[in-house]
């Protein structure tokens, strides 16, 4: 249902994850509404899907506070879900080898942009999205029922594993460096060493 996809695609990129009404007018136009936490009104927007999301413009009646005080990204859905299908894990090589508890237990590398269940497994965000849509709302590892507004970003994990040490992936290019994850840079278009020499 491509409906239903692209509300769970949208809970996903609001900080709060709790919109209050997405409104379909027609198969082109949609609109998203929620209450802001910061501003004492409500607010809305309208999109056709795969284009950007139009400007945020007040609502002229009122809607029941949900906790949402920022914007959404002006990035289409459709863009936005293809690009994250391609951010799996980070395959880069450790040293010392990954941690099995920073380790995806779905793509099995270490977890990208880490998102965490009610039951406590943590995964790439972009991996849990997709099993979620794909085989539906039950935990991959213990099966426990799991819906996508009750995933929440694991900052400490995401921390952890930006920070740890890691060679240079390239290996066409001879380069000897290493450091830390969050300052390696691969050129996947051409395989070149990008990072910081």
């Amino acid at each position: 249902n491509q409906h239903r996809l692209y509300y769970n695609f949208l809970l996903t990129w609001l900080p709060s994850r709790r919109p209050v009404a997405l409104l379909f007018a027609g198969a082109s136009v949609w609109r998203l509404i929620w209450r802001s936490q910061s501003r004492a009104q409500g607010l809305q927007t309208s999109f056709s899907p795969p284009t950007y999301f139009a400007p945020l413009s007040p609502l002229s009646h009122s809607l029941p506070l949900c906790g949402l005080p920022y914007s959404l990204p002006y990035e289409g859905p459709d863009r936005l879900l293809s690009r994250g299908r391609r951010m799996e894990g980070y395959d880069a090589k450790f040293d010392p080898p990954l941690e099995k508890r920073l380790e995806c237990p779905i793509c099995l590398l270490a977890q990208r942009e880490p998102m965490q269940t009610p039951c406590g497994h943590r995964f790439c965000s972009a991996c849990i999205l997709r099993a979620l849509r794909e085989t539906g709302p039950r935990c991959p590892v213990d099966n426990t029922t799991v819906c996508v507004h009750q995933l929440f970003k694991d900052n400490f994990a995401k921390r952890e594993v930006l920070s740890l040490n890691v060679h240079c992936s390239a290996d066409q290019c001879g380069c000897s460096w290493q450091g830390e994850l969050r300052d390696l840079q691969v050129c996947t278009t051409y395989y070149m060493c990008m990072c910081q020499q």
